[in-house]
């Protein structure tokens, strides 16, 4: 009986990795394209775009507490009032593609924030952030994060 679900375990691994390699585009090309609309829309003071790209059942936990998808809007565009302009580098990402739910993946990353209203930050902080993405027809979408 033992074995019998191993092999079936790893023959349902075995059909979600050849799924997900015949629908065209891999995960992590995908995630690393939201990730970097994202980046632009925050950059370019745009909050709306950054919204698009959030999953509707989007939660969010952070030392602001925890956050939905108008929260999270919300919270955006405060912190573009109060700097001016807001620069996103990305230090460092990892993604994972969820090999039991199909269309799911984790994120982590480390990312450089910086803000201000002149040529140089008057802000800045390394930000530690872990991700759930989840695919939509044409893109993915942030599903939930947690960020330190």
């Amino acid at each position: 009986m033992l074995r019998r679900n191993f092999l079936t375990g790893c023959l349902l691994v075995a059909f979600s990795l050849l799924a997900s390699g015949c629908s065209g585009e891999p995960a992590e090309k995908g995630i690393r394209r939201s990730i970097d609309l994202m980046i632009a829309a925050v950059e370019q003071g745009k909050p709306s775009q950054f919204i698009e790209l959030i999953d509707s059942g989007f939660s969010a936990d952070g030392p602001h507490g925890q956050l939905n998808k108008f929260q999270s809007g919300i919270f955006l565009r405060s912190q573009l009032k109060r700097y001016g302009q807001l620069s996103v580098h990305l230090v460092a990402l990892n993604i994972e593609v969820d090999p039991i739910y199909e269309g799911q993946a984790n994120a982590t990353a480390e990312l450089l924030v910086t803000g201000g209203r002149g040529l140089l930050p008057e802000n800045g902080r390394l930000v530690s952030v872990k991700s759930r993405w989840i695919s939509h027809t044409t893109e993915w979408r942030l599903q939930q994060l947690d960020w330190q």
